[in-house]
């Protein structure tokens, strides 16, 4: 038995690969997609996604978002029974939080729902807010948070399953910005790790 292991060639430039815990794979409209922070010369933190029928042969890559102050400010969600990957990310200009949502194409294009939907505006964010971004199991997107100002960890929760509606956001954990994850359980109910 033998196999074939193909490589994304430019992850592994000179100017390197973001945080491999921000990338994501999965499969959709019959192809392997790769989502990952790369920062190529002349161009800031940007995350870039890639398709293959094979898994050896890829596409060019194709740029969701360029200019984020850290690979760590953007997050996904593999939304396998509503094929959609949804996003979350920091503005780089105006410091809001985002969300966005799209189905997948055969031909390796995403068909976006909408705009990105503004979930938080500015306020005293973000310095180092790493969002992680799920949705439970009646389809509702969540979003956790840190704020450096008011600090501490926070969530919110979209009042739409496309994401384009949120409620207000809530405190839930102290003081200070740390690592976690939100993850869902049944019947509507969340999971939140801190670490």
């Amino acid at each position: 038995m033998s196999y074939t292991v193909s490589t994304i060639t430019d992850l592994v430039a000179s100017t390197g690969a973001g945080n491999v815990w921000k990338e994501m794979s999965y499969y959709a409209a019959g192809l392997f997609w790769q989502w990952y922070g790369y920062t190529p010369s002349g161009v800031n933190r940007t995350f870039w996604y890639r398709s293959s029928a094979d898994g050896i042969n890829w596409s060019a890559s194709t740029s969701y978002i360029s200019g984020l102050p850290r690979y760590e400010n953007l997050t996904l969600w593999w939304d396998a029974p509503n094929n959609k990957i949804c996003l979350s990310n920091i503005n780089a200009s105006s410091q809001n939080l985002l969300y966005r949502q799209g189905t997948p194409n055969n031909d390796g294009t995403i068909t976006w729902d909408s705009a990105p939907v503004v979930v938080v505006i500015n306020g005293d964010l973000f310095n180092n807010p790493f969002p992680t971004l799920c949705k439970d199991s009646d389809g509702y997107p969540w979003i956790s948070y840190g704020l450096t100002g008011a600090s501490g960890i926070w969530i919110v929760k979209a009042t739409a399953t496309d994401g384009s509606t949120w409620g207000t956001p809530i405190k839930i954990y102290g003081t200070g910005v740390y690592a976690r994850k939100i993850l869902p359980l049944n019947n509507g109910k969340m999971m939140f790790v801190l670490a």
